[in-house]
């Protein structure tokens, strides 16, 4: 598990790793875990990048598609 100290940074590390990782339901397992274990770490209606993760962590599921508009939120891709 990644463990920055920093959720951002974290994620940073996640999304560049992402290409090891082979297919997008891995990846998205990855943010899932992500996001459950760092949730508590995210005030609640907090309108960060990483807003919805929040949303995520909360349902525990991640949707392939719902991971790779995360990954161009933060990437500050289109």
């Amino acid at each position: 598990m990644i463990q920055s100290g920093s959720i951002e940074e974290d994620l940073r590390i996640l999304l560049s790793a992402r290409r090891l990782v082979i297919g997008h339901t891995s990846f998205a397992s990855s943010v899932a875990m992500l996001s459950t274990n760092c949730a508590a770490s995210i005030p609640e209606g907090a309108v960060t990048k990483l807003g919805c993760l929040r949303r995520t962590a909360r349902s525990h599921v991640v949707h392939p598609a719902e991971a790779i508009g995360f990954e161009r939120k933060v990437s500050g891709g289109s």
